[in-house]
């Protein structure tokens, strides 16, 4: 269902999603690509990060629900995500 409707041109509007299809895309190909190395080097879109970021500062059980998503979706550490918030509150 989702192949037809990307193939359409029904899901230009919805980015956020279309940047996680991408993503998972991504991850798949590293996956089957037989380099050892591939899973490092991973760049993720500017929507991306923020959903993550959203879904990770939500509420007391954020850590959990991130946990668990991370483990389907290739997802940048809880690290990353802090460094990446610190340094767009210094500028």
């Amino acid at each position: 269902m989702l192949h037809h409707l990307s193939h359409s041109g029904k899901l230009k509007n919805l980015e956020i999603f279309t940047d996680l299809c991408e993503v998972l895309a991504d991850k798949v190909d590293r996956d089957n690509s037989g380099n050892p190395n591939a899973k490092y080097g991973i760049r993720y879109t500017q929507n991306y990060i923020n959903f993550m970021i959203l879904l990770r500062s939500h509420g007391h059980n954020s850590a959990k629900q991130y946990g668990i998503l991370a483990g389907q979706l290739p997802a940048p550490s809880s690290r990353h995500l802090w460094y990446l918030l610190h340094m767009k509150s210094r500028r």
